[in-house]
C-alpha cells in the first residue's frame, strides 16, 4: 500500500547495501504496489539482497530472523507490526509519523523525520542494528536462523 513507503524502503537499503555488505532485506505481504517495488529493487541492483515473502499476514513470526526493523510508512493507525517487533525485542527504526502509541520499549525505538534523507534513515538503522552484532558470538546465526 502506498503508505508503506517502500520506495523510502528501497532507498534506504541502497544505502544500507553501500555501506553494509551483508545487509539483507525481508519485505512481507502483498500489495498493489509489489511490481513497482521490484522494479525498484532490480533498478538499485538489490534483487540479490531483497526477499519478498507474499501472502503473510503474520509478521511476528518472521520477527525472529530480523537484527532490525524498518519501518518508513507515511502513516498508519497504530503500528501494529511495530509493536509487535517490540515485544519479539527486535530494535525498531520508524517514522516520527507514527503515534505515540507505538512506543512500548523506548530503548527499542529510534524515530527519523519522514522527509530526512536516505543516509540518516541508515545511520539510524545502523545505529540500531551494531550494538547488537558487536556482543553477538560467531556462531549465533546457527541458533537463530
Amino acid at each position: 500500500m502506498p503508505q508503506k513507503n517502500h520506495a523510502l524502503f528501497v532507498q534506504v537499503a541502497s544505502e544500507l547495501a553501500r555501506r553494509e555488505p551483508s545487509a539483507h532485506f525481508l519485505l512481507l505481504g502483498e500489495g498493489p504496489l509489489r511490481v513497482d517495488t521490484e522494479q525498484r529493487i532490480a533498478a538499485a541492483g538489490l534483487a540479490s539482497r531483497f526477499h519478498i515473502v507474499a501472502g503473510r499476514t503474520d509478521v511476528a513470526e518472521f520477527t525472529p530472523a530480523m537484527d532490525v526493523f524498518l519501518f518508513p510508512s507515511v502513516y498508519e493507525g497504530l503500528g501494529l507490526a511495530v509493536v509487535e517487533a517490540q515485544a519479539g525485542g527486535v530494535p525498531c527504526v520508524i517514522t516520527d509519523s507514527l503515534p505515540a502509541e507505538v512506543d512500548v520499549v523506548p530503548a527499542f525505538l529510534r524515530r527519523v523525520a519522514l522527509g530526512a534523507p536516505p543516509a540518516a534513515w541508515s545511520d539510524a538503522v545502523l545505529a540500531a542494528w551494531r550494538p547488537l552484532t558487536s556482543a553477538w558470538k560467531p556462531n549465533h546465526w546457527a541458533s537463530v536462523l
